[in-house]
């Protein structure tokens, strides 16, 4: 399963860059979920500078704020979606337009 971030939003305390809110992105390359977590309880004294910041590193804080029961569900629901049977589609008959 791949996780991607796609989105942070910052503010300015305790520290400039701080992040709060992480949009992300849950895809086993065919499916994907797109999903929002606030990671503000990261701890401000082990303050790391936004241009310093790996994502791996912040997929780590999504991850942990989500907790991992959350994290199987999510990955759960995209194979979910790769696997579901393929839906009929009602098609218009051609001499019916």
């Amino acid at each position: 399963m791949n996780w991607s971030i796609t989105g942070i939003t910052t503010r300015n305390t305790p520290n400039a860059g701080t992040i709060v809110v992480v949009s992300f992105l849950v895809s086993d390359g065919i499916s994907s979920i797109a999903n929002d977590v606030r990671v503000d309880e990261i701890d401000p004294n082990n303050f790391i500078p936004l241009s310093e910041i790996t994502e791996q590193q912040v997929i780590e804080w999504v991850k942990a704020a989500l907790g991992n029961a959350r994290v199987g569900e999510l990955e759960s629901l995209v194979e979910q979606k790769t696997n579901a049977p393929a839906q009929d589609v009602a098609t218009i008959l051609p001499w019916n337009n």
